[in-house]
């Protein structure tokens, strides 16, 4: 029983002391089995309301015994992405062990990037892949409803003679 207890306590002191939030969830009962420090520091509300589990694991598979997802919380505005296997606990009942990492940073950073390259960044207006895109999926899509459509071709001539002769930033101008 010693043992148990303090290789249980040695147990709680590592996860307590990593850097994700992490919480073993009863299947059957729902019950919250553990959370380690960082999970009832970041998720206090939704420890005490009970919405932890609906929060994190509504979009779990039920035929999926592990595996990982994105999921955004609105109330906080963030994006976490929650890593989840279901094992036996030291009962031998089934468990959800869930462990969240917080990636608001790497979305908010993946936005920025997806946005450089779909934009232009003189007029921050679509660009030609963009572009190629829409008019591919509104193409299929005239063809498809049997309606029709306009395109229109706008083209200024001799714009290169103007950035040649009085510069580039004259022409974006």
């Amino acid at each position: 029983r010693n043992s148990l207890a303090g290789s249980y306590a040695a147990l709680e002191s590592m996860l307590d002391n990593i850097g994700s939030s992490i919480y073993v969830r009863d299947i059957e009962t729902d019950g919250l089995l553990f959370a380690n420090r960082s999970l009832r520091s970041r998720f206090s509300k939704e420890i005490r309301d009970g919405s932890l589990s609906s929060l994190f694991e509504a979009n779990m598979p039920s035929n999926s015994d592990s595996g990982n997802f994105e999921v955004y919380h609105d109330e906080k505005g963030r994006w976490y992405e929650l890593y989840y296997t279901h094992i036996k606990w030291v009962d031998y009942r089934p468990v959800s062990l869930c462990a969240i990492y917080d990636i608001t940073e790497k979305k908010t950073y993946q936005d920025k990037i997806e946005h450089q390259a779909y934009t232009d960044f003189l007029t921050g207006l679509y660009n030609r892949m963009c572009f190629e895109r829409d008019l591919k999926k509104q193409l299929e899509e005239t063809v498809k409803t049997g309606t029709k459509g306009v395109l229109m071709y706008l083209d200024l001539d001799d714009f290169k003679h103007i950035n040649d002769t009085l510069g580039h930033q004259y022409g974006d101008i």
